[in-house]
């Protein structure tokens, strides 16, 4: 009867185990659905931004990064809440289109938030848009007051992110960032 009792004893003690592994399985399994939902979530985004093109930095410059994390800027003008930069060693062409001189990278609060250039006199908005649509396709135009626009939203990525070409300016800006220079702006009577 004693070796009865024990062996019930030893299944009931493997049983409690069991559900309690179960119990745990149960738990890692539903972390790792969870994880494997966020990496596929990251990976939609990914390969969506792939697909749109979408521009992570503009010359290598990341948004929302410092200007001291990149050799060769050279300070060219700064209110101490925005600051203009510019790199000796860019390129004075967008592709195929000659700029009057190289980009002006702009920095809110010590993070970058917009690039601008110039294209050079004389150079079609048709020609402009050919040359973009080559390296982020055709444009979405969301923004009406735009000749040309490219909007991209924000994701686990990146930030939002608008290109446009206006009047002989190229644009590209960290939409976060813009906002908030814009209600600083608007609050010191500032304009850059």
């Amino acid at each position: 009867m004693k070796k009865v009792l024990a062996v019930l004893i030893s299944c009931l003690m493997l049983f409690i185990h069991a559900d309690t592994v179960q119990a745990d399985s149960r738990r890692l399994a539903g972390e790792a659905v969870e994880a494997l939902e966020e990496v596929s979530k990251i990976l939609n985004d990914y390969s969506e931004e792939l697909a749109n093109k979408k521009p992570y930095d503009f010359r290598g410059v990341k948004w929302n990064s410092r200007a001291q994390e990149y050799p060769g800027f050279k300070l060219v003008e700064t209110d101490g809440i925005v600051s203009a930069y510019r790199r000796d060693q860019d390129r004075s062409f967008v592709g195929d289109i000659p700029l009057q001189s190289t980009p002006v990278y702009a920095f809110y609060n010590g993070r970058f938030m917009l690039a601008m250039m110039n294209v050079a006199p004389g150079t079609s908005k048709e020609t402009v848009q050919v040359v973009l649509e080559k390296t982020f396709d055709k444009p979405n135009n969301l923004f009406p007051n735009y000749e040309i626009s490219w909007h991209w939203r924000q994701s686990s990525l990146s930030p939002e992110v608008v290109l446009y070409y206006d009047k002989g300016t190229i644009s590209i800006f960290n939409v976060a960032l813009m906002k908030e220079w814009n209600r600083y702006a608007q609050t010191t009577q500032r304009d850059f």
